[in-house]
């Protein structure tokens, strides 16, 4: 009977085997001439020579985007984030997902601004209001934006 230490060396050996078949194998059919493959009809006399286009639709690529997007906000880069729901918004305007991440990308920019450059955060959270003006954060965008209001008046020395 085989102990642990020698089925894992057998198992090892038998998956090397088939990966160095296989590997053969796959090597092999890319070195036949692609007129001798079964089934290739890509290259004979009769058949078109261009290669078939692959089209893909505007909501295709809004998702594509969209993948992109939340990229982009996972790793806190806001700008970009809100670039890539902007380009997807245009390519499909009924996608839902595309308005609300475009306001929650606006959203987080301005709360990432508050402090530190509130003209900046102004304009973010106006853009969240732009996008979603009844969203779920809108009462609280208008809070900060009184909030970062009064500090930058405060900052400038501009009184009402």
């Amino acid at each position: 009977m085989l102990d642990k230490k020698h089925v894992k060396t057998w198992v090892k050996v038998v998956a090397w085997g088939l990966a160095i078949v296989f590997g053969a194998s796959f090597s092999f059919l890319f070195m036949l001439p692609r007129n001798s493959m079964p089934g290739n009809t890509m290259n004979s006399p009769t058949s078109n020579s261009t290669l078939p286009t692959i089209t893909t639709t505007a909501e295709e690529q809004a998702r594509s985007i969209l993948g992109q997007a939340k990229m982009a906000m996972d790793s806190e880069d806001y700008e970009q984030a809100i670039n890539f729901f902007q380009q997807a918004r245009e390519m499909d305007p009924n996608n839902e997902e595309s308005v609300s991440g475009l306001a929650e990308a606006y959203y987080e920019q301005g709360k990432a601004f508050q402090t530190k450059d509130p003209t900046a955060a102004v304009e973010a959270f106006n853009g969240y209001l732009e996008t979603l003006p009844n969203g779920t954060k809108a009462q609280e965008v208008k809070e900060l934006l009184t909030e970062v209001g009064s500090a930058d008046e405060t900052e400038t020395g501009v009184q009402e």
